[in-house]
């Protein structure tokens, strides 16, 4: 924006738009006390954790949510997760955690701040910083640099205050040959399939059946929401031809950088003159990529103006691309609109609003989004969602019977002393999982926190467990076959691992054993959710 007010520095327009934010500004002034005090969500020790700090903190912690989960999070989902809750609660232990290391007498030096943020892999470019990106990426994500470092000074606080707390945490030897006992011992299984595609065939629904179903799950049948996109992409390619290095400055970076060239056959650094034609392909492409992010932002400063990127597109000849009906959830066509940060970004945006200047990657150019048309998600009607509906029933209804079955079946076999002659009775087919332990060879279906717990309950004085395992669509009976220690010979191997593993364990109890004392002691006021 800066750089359009600068073009038009003369205009009329842009005159009493200035005039108009002084205006603001000296209004702003005399209220400012009650506006930190209308803006901060809490305090704590009276330190202000402010509205802007929170969102940016949510709308990071959100983004890792979706990246994991693999798409959008709904109102009713972000509650169930008390993502506000979780947020606010990470930034009063930020707060008390860097009071803690002042009260400890700690300190950041500006020198530990910039290699800090100089060795986050995200900033940099054929493997090293760079200021420009660093700088792009941050205005792309609309994160202040100031909020950005004291946020970087706070985490390099934390991890000294958790390096000093190290000093206070002892690992016996016994401890960790238990920890490897613990990890690496094997069992071996036996278990009996209980398959819901077994019981499926036995079920045909009434009509009755599948409407109460439908009515019993509305939200379940929703047409998906579409968009339309129209799309601007400055590709840096486009721009290399204008983007000459001179020799200087290619010599210069040889001269910093020439452990990257080295001869494989005397590892020493290859002549100037041998890697000059590599090294300028490398900074032609990355003075392409920054000249392309600045033409992308002026870009952007005019598309506030006008509003419109297809009117934007023919007044001043730059092509705008447009997309077909993008559905959530689906892959687009065979451009960008096939990646998920294209379309997460595309169905983030309302009808007619602008995205700022987006990156979706650095084989990509930069992107600016406009959406021209959209559908939103509608309920379906039950003659829409019949044949789901009827897959949906017979799928839930077969599960249930599966772990009915799989139910009885443990009950039985606890009270009949001989569960294989109860197996044989039945008619039920015996497998054998093989040896595993918590560390090597884990099958799938025992890698969830609830079936591990169900699986290593049982050994050779509680051969049945007290719950039938879910795997996959199918239920579970298992029991204790047989148990083979580690081998003591890997021991020494892992030994060292392992007892670092322990500290970082006890490091964690540790940290939140203080924090609770710190947060019982602590004047801690919670203003708004955020």
């Amino acid at each position: 924006m800066l750089s359009l007010m600068r073009k038009h520095a003369q205009s009329w327009i842009i005159k009493i738009a200035l005039f108009a934010v002084a205006i603001v500004f000296v209004f702003w002034g005399v209220g400012s006390f009650r506006s930190e005090r209308a803006t901060r969500v809490a305090t704590v020790n009276g330190k202000t954790i402010s509205q802007n700090e929170f969102q940016q903190a949510y709308q990071q912690y959100l983004g890792r949510l979706q990246d994991t989960g693999g798409g959008r999070l709904d109102d009713k989902m972000l509650k169930e997760l008390k993502v506000k809750q979780r947020v606010m609660d990470s930034l009063i232990d930020q707060r008390l955690l860097t009071q803690l290391g002042k009260d400890l007498g700690f300190s950041v030096t500006r020198d530990e701040l910039i290699s800090k943020i100089q060795q986050i892999p995200a900033f940099q470019e054929n493997g090293r910083f760079s200021p420009s990106r660093y700088q792009r990426l941050l205005q792309m994500q609309r994160i202040n640099v100031e909020a950005f470092e004291a946020e970087q000074t706070e985490q390099i606080m934390m991890e000294r205050i958790q390096n000093f707390m190290s000093n206070f945490i002892k690992v016996d030897p016994e401890e960790v040959r238990n920890f490897y006992a613990y990890l690496s011992d094997e069992i071996n299984l036996a278990l009996i399939r209980f398959d819901p595609e077994a019981y499926r065939k036995k079920l045909q629904p009434t009509p009755e059946q599948l409407q109460a179903f439908f009515a019993k799950n509305p939200n379940r049948y929703q047409t998906p929401a579409q968009v339309r996109v129209g799309f601007i992409e400055v590709a840096p390619v486009a721009l290399e031809g204008s983007a000459a290095v001179p020799e200087k400055e290619l010599q210069s970076y040889y001269q910093q950088n020439n452990q990257k060239f080295l001869d494989p056959k005397n590892n020493q650094p290859l002549p100037f003159e041998q890697v000059k034609d590599k090294i300028q392909q490398q900074l032609v492409r990355e003075r392409a990529r920054e000249a392309a992010h600045q033409k992308a932002e002026d870009i952007y400063d005019q598309l506030l103006m006008i509003g419109n990127l297809k009117t934007f597109g023919a007044k001043n000849r730059v092509p705008v691309q447009e997309t077909g009906w993008l559905t959530y959830g689906q892959p687009g066509g065979a451009g960008p609109e096939q990646e998920k940060a294209f379309l997460d970004k595309a169905f983030a945006l309302k009808k007619g609003e602008i995205s700022t200047v987006q990156e979706f990657g650095p084989d990509r150019g930069f992107f600016i989004l406009q959406v021209t048309e959209r559908k939103e998600a509608r309920p379906m009607s039950f003659a829409e969602a019949e044949s789901r509906v009827q897959q949906d029933w017979l799928e839930e209804q077969a599960g249930l019977m599966a772990q009915a079955e799989a139910e009885k079946f443990l009950k039985e076999a606890r009270s009949a002393g001989d569960w294989r002659k109860l197996a044989q009775e039945k008619n039920l087919s015996i497998e054998e999982s093989g040896y595993f332990s918590r560390f090597k060879n884990l099958p799938a279906w025992a890698q969830t926190p609830e079936n591990a717990q169900i699986i290593f309950s049982v050994g050779t004085g509680t051969p049945l467990p007290e719950k039938v395992l879910k795997a996959g669509s199918a239920y579970l009976f298992l029991a204790f076959k047989d148990y083979r220690k580690a081998a003591a010979e890997e021991f020494s191997q892992q030994q060292d691992r392992l007892a670092q593993v322990l500290r970082q364990q006890k490091g964690s109890r540790l940290l939140e054993e203080w924090l609770q004392q710190l947060r019982k002691k602590a004047n801690i006021k919670i203003y708004q959710e955020g």
